[in-house]
């Protein structure tokens, strides 16, 4: 008989760390999620499973359920979605190319903001690359983390 796995106690199946658009590492992820009081935790980073070995880890050593998963960008007609998938294959080339070719098109479209928000404020690409961590999908809270340390708003 195959092996049941159940999901004990309060959960989070959509978690962010820095290697997308969260403010902490995947291990300070679960740690959090852990003081909180949750026993159960996906880590699901914009279109990227970097994060899930540090968060697996951390979850292990914390006595928590680690789940793997991934926040996919995809377009219905002409409209921008996000799907939450589990236990994906993060070796499956099918996928690697496409989150490759989706984190490319993100980061491009990053790069663009930031020219456009440079003609009106003093940012520039390396301000907000230095926002981000190795190996991170680029994204809108990077450039307003940009700003915030240039000290053109306040906050996120």
């Amino acid at each position: 008989m195959e092996h049941e796995r159940r999901f004990e106690g309060p959960s989070d199946l959509h978690l962010h760390s820095t290697h997308s658009d969260g403010t902490e590492s995947p291990a300070l992820v679960m740690a959090a999620a852990h003081r909180h009081g949750l026993r159960t935790a996906a880590l699901t980073d914009h279109d990227t499973t970097s994060g899930w070995a540090e968060a697996a880890d951390a979850a292990t050593s914390l006595g928590m359920t680690f789940v793997p998963g991934m926040e996919l960008s995809a377009r219905h007609r002409w409209r921008s979605v996000h799907v939450l998938a589990y236990l994906v294959d993060p070796d499956d080339a099918d996928l690697r190319a496409m989150t490759d070719r989706i984190r490319s098109s993100r980061l491009d479209r990053a790069q663009i903001m930031a020219e456009r928000i440079s003609r009106d404020y003093d940012i520039a690409w390396d301000d907000i690359v230095a926002q981000t961590t190795d190996g991170a999908t680029v994204g809108r809270p990077h450039i307003a983390d940009a700003l915030v340390a240039r000290g053109i708003v306040a906050d996120r």
